[in-house]
């Protein structure tokens, strides 16, 4: 017996056909063995599980790789199925191309993910230190105008960075704020009055 030959309709046989079918250990075993793939007229040759080795009176084949027809035809339902959910080893080299895909795409937004939250964390750490630097500027030291200071970093938008580079400027006297309030301009007279 030399197998049965049967046409595969289901596109290109080498993208469309579940080769991983016939992997060892495959939960889904056809019934059948592929013995050859005629790539241009799409046929492949197949032997039966229950091959007798012996040739039919008027056939090449015996009547057990002759009746693989319902085999083939559960074979060429699952080639038509789409990839979504169905198990890897039923899979035809187009779906696991497109499994390999997705699972890519996936992992590339798990890293640019991954990226943007060690990015975010340097981010933070940075403005906590930028706090602590302005904490120990205002308790270690005597910062001249500091309520103006801080009003005027409130109506201009400014960082913290920039609160803690101004703080430090006033501590030196190279910066001093301007903003007075209603109390400043009072306090101001009455010290020029006096």
């Amino acid at each position: 017996c030399l197998g049965a030959d049967f046409t595969w309709n289901y596109g290109w046989v080498l993208d469309s056909y579940p080769s991983t079918i016939h992997r060892p250990g495959s939960r889904f075993n056809p019934g059948y063995t592929l013995l050859s793939v005629d790539v241009t007229a799409s046929v492949l040759r197949v032997r039966s599980r229950y091959c007798t080795g012996k040739r039919g009176t008027h056939h090449t084949s015996c009547t057990s790789c002759l009746g693989l027809g319902p085999d083939l035809n559960a074979v060429h339902a699952w080639a038509q199925q789409s990839a979504g959910q169905k198990p890897v080893d039923r899979l035809s080299r187009n779906q696991l191309a497109q499994k390999l895909d997705v699972v890519n795409n996936k992992l590339r937004k798990e890293g640019l993910k991954r990226v943007n939250d060690r990015k975010y964390l340097a981010r933070s750490r940075q403005k906590v230190n930028a706090f602590r630097e302005l904490v120990d500027i205002i308790s270690s030291n005597e910062v001249p105008g500091l309520p103006r200071l801080l009003s005027t970093a409130k109506k201009e938008g400014w960082g913290v960075e920039k609160v803690c580079s101004k703080a430090s400027l006033a501590v030196e006297g190279k910066y001093h704020p301007r903003n007075y309030t209603a109390l400043d301009m009072d306090l101001a007279i009455l010290v020029y009055e006096l």
